[in-house]
């Protein structure tokens, strides 16, 4: 394995893009570039992580939303309703269950 160099990879995405970065047992870990919003969605068994590296993200959870800036994490836990939207744009390390 050899370093990966996260600021060039997500230099490299276009809006929308990502690129898987590694797995680590049943987690992908993805360099993200969002603009705009996901789709609502769930994970039923697992949590999913994201770590934001420039820009703003916003999270929409069921019952409330959170803002993110660069350098802060938050964890969704299982079983959460939840979207990010990043009108602006951002890049983020995303850690999301590879099944479920």
């Amino acid at each position: 394995m050899t370093p990966v160099d996260v600021p060039r990879v997500v230099a490299g995405l276009a809006a929308g893009g990502s690129a898987a970065l590694a797995t680590l047992g049943d987690v992908a870990i993805k360099a993200v570039r969002l603009r705009g919003a996901d789709p609502w969605h769930c994970h039923a068994d697992r949590d999913e992580g994201v770590f934001v590296i420039d820009g703003y993200l916003q999270i929409e959870l069921d019952r409330r939303t959170l803002r993110l800036a660069a350098g802060d994490f938050f964890l969704v836990p299982r079983g959460t309703r939840h979207r990010g939207l990043a009108p602006a744009g951002a890049s983020l390390l995303r850690f999301e269950p590879l099944h479920g």
